[in-house]
């Protein structure tokens, strides 16, 4: 039976909820203007996908910055998705690692379809968690986690405390906490943020805002992790490291919150897989003793066809306007 995922969200986070159903439904989201090109297979696609002309012109005008009049960038837009989506099928046919994935295909898309904003991409690859950061498993400290340390997330699955029947070695438990993901979603802060946390970061410890001191993070706060696999990699094991990621990034934040006296609960935040083209979801909510990872195949787009491009494009969208907004 598949979890209610709506029920158990908190408040903070309904209105992306809300906002990403409609994605992963393809509700409105595509504009008009793509029944006129040609070449364009109309005949999977149904009413309840088309954006409004009112609502498209100001969707298209804040997403690449062009008046309602220029078609032109509209235009450039639509190709550029079209050599994404070309990219991403050639890259599954040919059976491409991962690096050549993230190379090709995910990082153009994710700087196409967040660069009208103050939202970044930053590839994290090569990141690595601070060691006051670290996440223990089942209770044992980082570099005792060579058992019961899970590998699988249920429905509402925790990042501690979860059993495996086969618990990793001792070397790639050490790896796991160690190690990020793949991409970050970053905030550009103004000068006022900027100013705050420049101060911050000289007075800690640790020197960053995230639960990483690799450099282009350390200023910027990250509140979405994207972790990047091709179906020959374990989708068990990719989100566990997306729970080690964020688990660490929890206590960075708990750490921030108690220098300023905050015990208040940490906000809800998206999560994200990519296992070739296909992008799903998760969200990891704050659940005073443990971080509940809550996991429903949220599927919010996909890079290997025209409309799961643009059902992705919603998706993000609705998560710049959170991370700009609500975050």
């Amino acid at each position: 039976m598949e979890m209610d995922m709506e029920s158990a969200l908190p408040s903070d986070v309904q209105d992306l909820y809300d906002a990403l159903i409609m994605a992963e439904h393809g509700e409105e989201i595509l504009p008009p203007t793509l029944a006129d090109v040609p070449g364009m297979n109309l005949r999977d696609i149904r009413p309840h996908m088309w954006q409004q002309m009112d609502k498209a012109i100001n969707t298209q005008s804040t997403k690449t910055g062009a008046q309602p009049s220029d078609c032109s960038v509209a235009d450039k837009h639509h190709h550029r998705i079209l050599g994404i989506v070309k990219l991403s099928n050639e890259s599954f046919n040919m059976h491409r690692s991962e690096a050549a994935w993230n190379t090709m295909v995910h990082y153009p898309l994710l700087y196409e379809l967040t660069s009208f904003s103050s939202v970044r991409v930053e590839p994290i690859t090569s990141a690595q968690i601070v060691p006051a950061f670290r996440p223990s498993f089942s209770g044992q400290p980082y570099d005792d986690a060579s058992s019961q340390t899970g590998s699988s997330f249920s429905a509402m699955g925790s990042v501690s405390g979860y059993d495996s029947d086969v618990p990793p070695s001792r070397r790639n438990a050490t790896k796991l906490v160690h190690e990020m993901v793949n991409f970050a979603l970053t905030l550009a802060p103004d000068e006022d943020l900027a100013a705050l946390i420049e101060t911050f970061t000289k007075s800690s410890p640790t020197g960053t805002v995230n639960q990483t001191a690799y450099y282009p993070l350390k200023s910027r706060p990250a509140p979405v992790f994207i972790k990047t696999i091709t179906s020959a990699g374990n989708i068990e094991a990719a989100k566990v490291q997306l729970g080690v990621c964020i688990a660490a990034w929890h206590k960075s934040i708990r750490s921030i919150m108690r220098r300023g006296g905050d015990e208040e609960r940490i906000i809800t935040v998206p999560i994200i897989l990519v296992v070739n083209g296909a992008w799903t979801l998760m969200f990891a909510v704050d659940a005073q003793t443990e971080i509940l990872i809550l996991d429903r195949d949220f599927r919010i787009g996909s890079s290997n066809t025209i409309r799961g491009m643009y059902q992705l494009q919603a998706a993000l969208s609705a998560i710049v306007v959170w991370i700009e907004g609500e975050f």
